[in-house]
């Protein structure tokens, strides 16, 4: 069973071919629900043919998740969280039959000749970058926030679809107060039109050695041959990719082991630590909400990214038996929301003493969720 492609882009979105030199065209879509990888993701599958939405691609790409980790690179050390897989590319590219090669450049020059090489072969070089040096986020970052200050993120990605030498655009060499330089052409969340980039600047940013995870110069090599839309089942997918998320949110070691792992941690702040240490705790909490609000705009952990994959698995291609989960993964949204709220207080003993009790109903409510849909879908795959 499958479904005809849809041709209209979403309402909140906005798409269009880039042209790349007679050397084919990319697809470029921008929507503001998602993060850059999964954005990329998407981008990648509708110029191959198949017409994904950012949402879609996390879910197929078994996207869910949570990770708390305490990060060690600093004085004091901090956790850190995620609500979704650190690199969920892998498991896409596999269900959808992309073929890629993950890399490490760090001369210039050679990773020039890669995106030359990519960009006559019809493929597209996807790349690590710290947005602190790339003046065009900078720039549409301060443009909705006055307050807004460059800050380091070393796992950025980005598109970089081809090579040019010579005069850019005019509103870009005025930009860069320059005319005259060799620049890497970038499709980007953070623009809906392709972005012309000074190689220097690129540069800086794929090689930052700011301490937290830097890039490393590490790219992916991305072909992008043509498929139909009609040769997949995609309810077959769609149901394996439910099937090995819940699986690996229910796991001892998985992301509801990870929520409860945050508890622990926090539990450590006893009112000794809240009074040495108010300054640096006081940290901990900020860092632990930019986690939540930073990386995809629901400010919901991707949850409510996956209440849009359900909903467009029942709309779109006929998964009935996931009625009333969007509205479960919606309710999860709520809470991390919540969380998200309860962690600007001012008063810090107060919060070291309600987080757990507010991350713990989380943790058991992912848990029913979770288990749930994989009674849900483990039914489905049993009559099919």
């Amino acid at each position: 069973m499958t479904c005809p492609p849809r041709t209209t882009a979403s309402a909140h979105s906005h798409t269009h071919w880039i042209q790349r030199d007679g050397y084919g065209q990319y697809w470029h879509d921008i929507d503001r629900h998602v993060d850059c990888q999964l954005q990329q993701m998407s981008d990648i599958a509708h110029t191959m043919g198949l017409p994904l939405s950012a949402s879609m691609c996390f879910g197929l790409s078994e996207g869910i998740s949570f990770s708390a980790q305490i990060e060690r690179h600093f004085s004091l050390p901090y956790l850190i969280m995620l609500g979704r897989e650190r690199d969920n590319f892998p498991h896409f590219a596999r269900k959808i039959g992309i073929k890629f090669s993950k890399r490490r450049c760090e001369d210039a020059t050679e990773f020039r000749d890669a995106v030359i090489e990519a960009h006559h072969h019809d493929a597209v070089i996807i790349a690590l970058l710290d947005r602190y040096y790339l003046t065009y986020i900078n720039q549409a970052l301060a443009a909705h926030e006055s307050a807004y200050k460059p800050q380091h993120f070393c796992q950025h990605v980005a598109g970089i679809l081809a090579y040019h030498e010579g005069t850019s655009s005019p509103t870009q060499a005025e930009q860069y107060n320059s005319a005259d330089k060799a620049y890497y052409l970038i499709a980007d969340q953070y623009s809906n039109e392709p972005v012309h980039v000074p190689v220097p600047e690129v540069e800086q940013a794929r090689l930052s050695n700011w301490d937290l995870n830097p890039p490393h110069g590490v790219y992916y090599r991305i072909e992008m041959p043509f498929r139909s839309y009609q040769d997949y089942n995609w309810p077959q997918l769609i149901n394996e990719s439910i099937g090995a998320n819940c699986a690996a949110m229910l796991s001892p070691t998985g992301g509801i082991a990870h929520i409860r792992k945050l508890i622990q941690q926090i539990e450590v702040f006893d009112e000794e630590t809240l009074t040495l240490y108010e300054r640096a705790v006081r940290y901990q909490f900020h860092m632990l909400h930019s986690f939540i609000a930073e990386f995809e705009q629901t400010h919901s952990l991707y949850r409510w990214v996956y209440k849009d994959f359900l909903t467009e698995c029942i709309n779109d291609y006929g998964c009935h038996y996931l009625r009333g989960f969007p509205s479960r993964f919606e309710n999860l949204g709520l809470l991390w929301r919540s969380l998200n709220d309860l962690l600007l207080i001012d008063d810090l003993s107060g919060l070291v003493t309600s987080l757990p009790k507010a991350i713990e109903h989380i943790a058991n409510e992912e848990e029913r969720c979770c288990a749930a849909l994989q009674t849900a879908q483990r039914d489905y795959h049993a009559q099919h």
